[in-house]
């Protein structure tokens, strides 16, 4: 949907003594950046109070789901690093073998054999430590990332 540039926008209307200035929609996540900081601002004449810059920070930073996610996504690869260094579950294995369909017996033949057996996979070398620090990179790649957006953010909001 395209905003009517001959309408001002909804925060305009409300103050008719405020400046004009004209707003761009962008898609993907700078659009959604854009549109958290237009709500952010345009939410501040409407309050008793004028926001500080400090509170337009916090709310913007609190409201933003890119670095939300970003931070959702470290804390998954880093709990996800502690169970890529752990053995994988054994498995226990039942058997029967040569048993008899008519009477279920298991003394009928003597070639009726049941087997119980525990099986536990132990990778090679190094494998787990590896996956473990894969894991814990990309942990540190998606928080880096996120410290990023909140930056871009912060960035963004000041110079509005």
């Amino acid at each position: 949907m395209t905003p009517d540039p001959n309408r001002p926008c909804r925060s305009h209307r409300q103050q008719p003594q405020q400046q004009h200035h004209t707003h761009t929609i962008r898609t993907g996540a700078a659009g959604l950046r854009q549109a958290l900081l237009l709500t952010v601002l345009s939410v501040a004449p409407s309050i008793s109070t004028a926001l500080t810059l400090q509170q337009a920070e916090t709310i913007a930073l609190q409201a933003d789901p890119l670095v939300a996610s970003y931070q959702a996504e470290s804390r998954a690869h880093g709990d996800t690093s502690i169970a890529d260094n752990t053995l994988p579950d054994p498995k226990l294995r039942l058997g029967m073998f040569n048993l008899p369909l008519d009477t279920f017996s298991t003394t009928q033949e003597p070639t009726t054999q049941l087997r119980v057996g525990v099986q536990q996979a132990f990778p090679r070398g190094d494998v787990l430590e590896l996956k473990q620090r894969q894991s814990q990179w990309l942990a540190r790649s998606l928080a880096a990332q996120a410290q990023d957006a909140s930056l871009q953010l912060l960035r963004d909001l000041r110079e509005t």
